[in-house]
């Protein structure tokens, strides 16, 4: 595991680049978005796993991420790989029920953006914006949400 992480400067060098090209087209299919832009998001992705593999506290993605670690989710056989063989552990996803509130949101991400800079792994902060700025600017309409707020989230494992 170490080994494979020492020799990484992002996190699309953590998984074969066949694998990667179907995670981005799998983000390209499902939301739209332009090969460039998908590459990012799955490498984002991958960072943001690296960073719950080592933390005990629960994280969460931006939303952008989020669509890279759902894409790479459905695809059980190569996840369940690369949680045994990069984090150690299989990285459980868990959706939040209720929205959080403003607090228990800038906490996470607090939390997050923290584990995901010690990865020691590039950090692409346009695709954390959302949660840098802690919410403050939240809507979901332009992705496809009710428009009534922010993304409701979700987050790693509670449980190491």
């Amino acid at each position: 595991m170490t080994a494979i992480l020492t020799r990484a400067s992002r996190g699309q060098d953590l998984v074969d680049p066949a694998l990667l090209e179907h995670l981005v087209n799998d983000v390209r299919r499902e939301h739209g978005h332009n090969h460039a832009t998908a590459e990012r998001i799955v490498d984002q992705a991958l960072v943001y796993l690296v960073a719950c593999g080592r933390t005990s506290e629960p994280i969460g993605p931006s939303e952008l991420v989020d669509r890279g670690w759902h894409a790479f989710i459905l695809r059980t056989a190569e996840y369940r790989d690369f949680c045994a063989r990069v984090l150690g552990s299989f990285v459980d996803h868990h959706p939040n029920d209720v929205r959080p509130t403003t607090v228990q949101r800038a906490s996470m991400n607090a939390r997050t953006l923290d584990a995901v800079y010690a990865t020691g792994l590039y950090v692409d902060l346009e695709m954390w914006a959302e949660i840098a700025t802690s919410g403050s600017n939240c809507s979901d309409a332009g992705s496809g949400g009710s428009g009534d707020g922010c993304h409701k989230g979700c987050h790693d494992s509670q449980a190491r």
